[in-house]
């Protein structure tokens, strides 16, 4: 075997020496040596050596590197660097030069044989890749498929059939992409970019990929192709090698079967009907899959070969013969109504339709038979006919009269439905009012209302709420609700009038009002006692004054003269407290709103109890206060306040009257909670009963000998606290008594 020549490169010439003597004794033949790097490149040259070892430091303005960077580009042969350095920049040089081995000083013979024995290897096997390389580019070359080489998805390198497939140069398809050479979007719809991306991450998992694609041919358009790609490795990076073959024909064919065959199927299984085919004896040769499924059967094949007429009932069986019989001698045959039979004895209504069909010859080969469901349909018409009885049911016997009017094209408005509330309260037949207008119904000036009414409606397509009356048997107040009925387009079609009797309503509300005055006027009663008191108090230091005054005048106008001013400015002062309680008193008795504003709640209490605690005391009830500092104002309105806690002691009042026990007490107690300003009125009387507690605001809850004042007032007290955005709970404290708790929003 031929011994392997080496040359080695080494500035120092005792490790030269070393280095030629193990080699010889390794059995290798060193062909030359050099000192320094230009040496090294020019015996390189002319020796030619199988390898060289190649010291990294050498004196000289090459180094070894640069040296390595030479030889490998003007001669191809392999190196192996000796260093006593394995500093980071150094081993980022050498990596670049793709050295086939790397010694460290001091190094042994087994490490430089071991060196020497992988890099003529590893240099032999790269030769044998170039040659494969070599026949590769020839199968290459002649491929019947377009090959292209993909570095990072650009094209790289491409055979010819590759530049028949895009129908242009090399020079156009290296640099570019596949992108570049596809539409913007694959036939799914989807965008090229989107698709392209995920297939190189699934080819980056498996290696391997194969897919259809759509590209574009300059001068033809779109073509359909089918791609093989897999990835390679070709020294240190990673290569895609793609085989794309145009199938452009062939998925035209496909595309043309396949909507043939799409277009048949479509046929069939959209068909509301059943399909089926029976040969000339009868019997059935294909079924569909609505057939099967209307017949009751798990799928077609459980129906092939059985005669038709199992599926129609035993009484139709001559009918159904005649008309297959008809349809055999070509003649056209009319529908047949009858019952079907299910594969489980169960039956439905149906309908039969028979043709004939030809071969090529126009001979009669067999029938084509269509069945129709009509069950569902007989069904929809009994149920909608049993909606229509309960509509017409509930709309004849609710309690508002109502109407149905239908809006024409000419602008006129035709009664169309009516219900008999309706005709009761007008007294008009129905005859006389279905299919006729406004203006044929009635009056004249009723009429012209109502039309202008009815326009708002058709115009604006909303509601119109208005009142009427009507003179039955007594006058009578009616609300009517006129709501605009919408077709599809989104126009009014109908008007749907619903009339309601208010005068109950009406006649309710007003007994109300009046009895909240009688409570008010009633409520100027209970305070008589007290208002008399406060009145009193200014009548008689007014008295005083003036009997002084008129005394004086006879004794001294001198004394006169000194204080008249100031005896004036006290008869004014004391005629506008009196004022004030007689304004304070009107307010009470007028039914009007208050207006809601700041006040200070502690004080109001104590102006609201002023006029009845006289009243308490006359009665042995002590009044207790417990009003907290940290409640100060409120924005509410005043006299509804007063009005309520005067109704709440009153009634107090009264329900500890009702007892007989040594000590009577109410007390009133203010507290704030969050936003809220509390107030609690309490007794030690009877208490609320559990029966009349749920329903207390309600009015009229307790009979009157029960009532003790709270029949009707305590609904009012509810309003009241409304009217000021208030609210009042009641309940029972423990061991005896009332409690009502009103909470009123902290400004």
């Amino acid at each position: 075997m031929e011994k392997s020549r080496i040359l080695i490169v080494e500035d120092e010439m005792i490790i030269s020496e070393n280095i030629r003597a193990s080699l010889h004794s390794l059995g290798y033949t060193v062909c030359g040596t050099a000192a320094n790097g230009r040496t090294a490149i020019e015996k390189a040259g002319t020796l030619r050596p199988d390898i060289i070892l190649m010291d990294i430091f050498l004196e000289g303005d090459l180094d070894g590197i640069r040296t390595v960077e030479v030889i490998q580009r003007d001669f191809d042969i392999p190196v192996i660097y000796l260093t006593a350095h394995s500093d980071a920049v150094s081993l980022e040089r050498i990596e670049k030069t793709m050295p086939y081995g790397y010694l460290v000083k001091p190094f042994n013979e087994i490490e430089l044989n071991g060196a020497i024995k992988t890099a003529i290897y590893k240099h032999r096997m790269e030769r044998r890749i170039k040659e494969d390389e070599e026949r590769y580019r020839i199968f290459f070359e002649s491929a019947h498929d377009a090959i292209f080489m993909l570095r990072d998805l650009v094209y790289i390198d491409c055979n010819p059939k590759a530049l028949e497939l895009f129908a242009c140069e090399k020079e156009a398809i290296i640099g570019k992409t596949p992108l570049d050479y596809s539409p913007p979007l694959q036939p799914d719809g989807r965008k090229s970019t989107t698709v392209l991306r995920e297939l190189d991450r699934q080819l980056a998992k498996t290696g391997f990929l194969s897919f259809e694609w759509q590209h574009i041919r300059s001068h033809t358009g779109a073509i359909d192709v089918e791609v093989s790609v897999s990835t390679i490795s070709r020294g240190d990076e990673t290569l895609r090698v793609s085989f794309v073959r145009d199938i452009t024909f062939r998925k035209a064919a496909e595309s043309a079967l396949r909507q043939s065959e799409s277009l048949y199927k479509n046929l069939i299984t959209s068909m509301p009907d059943a399909l089926s085919v029976i040969d000339l004896k009868g019997n059935l040769t294909f079924v569909s899959a609505r057939a099967a499924e209307l017949y009751g059967c798990s799928d077609e094949h459980d129906m092939l070969g059985k005669n038709a007429l199992e599926f129609i009932a035993p009484e139709y069986h001559e009918q159904g013969r005649l008309i297959f019989q008809q349809a055999q001698k070509g003649k056209k045959v009319r529908s047949l109504e009858c019952e079907m039979v299910r594969r489980d004895g169960s039956r439905f209504h149906g309908a039969i339709n028979i043709a004939a069909i030809h071969d090529h010859e126009r001979k009669i080969t067999s029938l084509i038979v269509t069945t129709r469901d009509d069950s569902l349909q007989h069904t929809a018409e009994e149920a909608l006919k049993e909606s229509q009885n309960q509509l017409s049911f509930i709309v004849n016997n609710v309690a508002e009269a109502i109407a149905l009017i239908k809006v024409e094209d000419t602008g006129r408005y035709r009664f169309v439905e009516v219900n008999d509330v309706l005709l009761k309260w007008s007294q008009i037949r129905k005859s006389d009012i279905l299919g006729h207008t406004i203006e044929e119904v009635f009056r004249p000036d009723i009429a012209e209302q109502r039309i202008r009414l009815y326009t708002d409606v058709v115009r604006d397509r909303r509601r119109v709420l208005f009142g009427s009356t009507y003179a039955g048997d007594t006058k009578r107040l009616i609300e009517t609700t006129l709501i605009p009925i919408l077709d599809t387009a989104g126009s009014c079609s109908h008007i749907l009038a619903i009339n309601r009797d208010i005068t109950d309503e009406k006649n309710v509300q007003e007994a109300e009002r009046r009895s909240q005055r009688a409570l008010r006027m009633a409520s100027l009663g209970t305070l008589a006692t007290g208002i008399a008191h406060e009145i009193n108090q200014p009548l008689t230091a007014l008295k005083v004054k003036v009997d002084s005054l008129l005394y004086w005048g006879e004794e001294d106008e001198e004394v006169i003269r000194k204080n008249l001013m100031k005896n004036l400015q006290f008869i004014s002062s004391e005629a506008e407290k009196i004022s004030q309680i007689i304004t304070h008193m009107r307010s009470l008795v007028r039914q009007e709103r208050t207006p809601r504003k700041l006040i200070n709640i502690n004080e109001t209490i104590r102006n609201s109890i002023s006029f009845i605690r006289q009243q308490l005391a006359s009665h042995g009830i002590t009044l207790q206060l417990d009003l907290s500092e940290k409640v100060t104002f409120v924005k509410t309105g005043i006299l509804p306040l007063e009005q309520a806690l005067i109704n709440l002691l009153s009634n107090s009042m009264h329900a500890l009257d009702t007892l007989d026990i040594e000590e009577k007490w109410v007390r009133i107690r203010t507290r704030q909670y969050k936003r809220t300003c509390i107030i609690e009125v309490t007794d030690n009387g009877p208490g609320i009963p559990e029966d009349i507690l749920v329903r207390l605001f309600e009015p009229l809850a307790l009979p009157a000998e029960q009532s003790q004042g709270m029949g009707l007032g305590l609904s009012i007290v509810k309003h009241l606290l409304e009217e000021i955005k208030g609210t009042i709970e009641a309940g029972n404290i423990k061991g005896g008594g009332a409690r009502f708790r009103i909470r009123l929003p902290l400004s």
